[in-house]
């Protein structure tokens, strides 16, 4: 597997088809030979999820080929996994006492959060299967850091750039904080996610999928607003 990590930070449309092109050059593939698309259906950055749909359904209708959208913070979950099963038995890597702890919770309950502003933030929680993949024990949803607090119960650990913003109130109710980095929805862990419950995830009708943002955007508020 390949693949290319960039920021976008207000160059979403214009970068994200020309990424996707260096990483197929660099495999010596075609993308004609695409046989599906795998998407971050949110939540994030409203611009950056919107062009990520747009582009997804896009190559999809001209390719003819399926498309699978999965939680952006279900693979913030799976992530978890992915790095963990990256790693050697005996390399200097496992020595981190933060990998330590991942390893001892690897089969804790997971709390994904993305920062949302403010004291607010994206959530969900999951948990590990003994069949392996994980199962949703709290659904994604916009949040308060507060509320997330008092419904998680230990052991759970807590990854994202949401549990990295509040880390002190986090550790302060007794919760793990994982490494920023590994809490990353990355095509790695979407890919994961999708072989983990293919069907699940799969999207029917792709004219008619929308991404799923868990609240309206700052224009939409203000739009609303001026019309009440």
């Amino acid at each position: 597997m390949d693949s290319i990590f960039f920021s976008g930070q207000g160059r979403h449309s214009a970068d994200l088809l020309s990424k996707i092109k260096e990483v197929i050059d660099k495999q010596e593939l075609v993308i004609s030979g695409m046989e599906g698309v795998v998407v971050g259906e949110g939540p994030g950055s409203f611009t950056g999820v919107r062009v990520a749909a747009a582009t997804a359904k896009g190559l999809c209708h001209s390719l003819e080929v399926p498309l699978w959208a999965i939680s952006s913070l279900r693979a913030g979950a799976v992530s978890i996994d992915v790095y963990l099963d990256s790693m050697h038995v005996g390399s200097e890597k496992r020595t981190k006492s933060s990998d330590r702890v991942l390893m001892t919770e690897r089969y804790s309950s997971r709390c994904v959060l993305f920062d949302a502003r403010e004291n607010r933030v994206y959530a969900a929680c999951y948990r590990p299967k003994s069949s392996g993949g994980i199962e949703t024990i709290m659904a994604p949803h916009s949040t308060t850091i507060e509320s997330i607090l008092l419904a998680c119960e230990s052991p759970t650990i807590f990854v994202g750039d949401g549990a990295h913003r509040h880390f002190d109130r986090i550790s302060a109710a007794g919760f793990q904080v994982v490494n920023q980095a590994i809490g990353m929805p990355t095509a790695e862990a979407l890919c994961r996610a999708v072989m983990d419950s293919e069907q699940e995830f799969r999207v029917e009708d792709i004219s008619a999928w929308e991404p799923k943002y868990l609240r309206v955007s700052s224009a939409e508020r203000l739009r609303g607003e001026s019309n009440s």
